[in-house]
Order: structure tokens, then sequence, then C-alpha cells
């Protein structure tokens, strides 16, 4: 039996518009879109405030949250 594939993740540039916790923002796309933007609860604390610009990778699966790098 074989594993399933990880799912292809892509980078995408976002600015933030709102802190909702420590580890998740609301962010907008370049388009316009807005996701939800998120840290993983393993990774260090990271302080980004409102109109920060910043890097999170998105899956192919699901364009409206992106991981933090």
């Amino acid at each position: 039996m074989t594993t399933p594939l990880p799912p292809e993740r892509i980078p995408a540039s976002v600015v933030i518009e709102e802190v909702l916790t420590g580890r998740t923002w609301h962010a907008r796309l370049p388009n316009g879109k807005q996701i939800l933007a998120f840290a993983r609860p393993r990774s260090p604390q990271r302080t980004l405030s409102v109109g920060d610009r910043i890097e999170v990778w998105m899956t192919v699966e699901d364009f409206s949250r992106g991981e933090v790098q």
C-alpha cells in the first residue's frame, strides 16, 4: 500500500489586515482575496502587526488559508 503524496504548496505574499490571536491573522493576497494566515503551534511565536507584508505557503487544494513562514 502506498502513502498519499503531501499536497503541493505554493508561496504567496500577503499583507496583514487584522490580528486575531498570537498565531492567526486575516491577510490579503495581491488579487484582493482575504485569507486566514496561521502559524503552527510548535513554530516560533511571531509578532505581526497590521500592514506587515509576509510570505505564506498555501496548498493548491485550499486557497482560503496559508501557513506563515
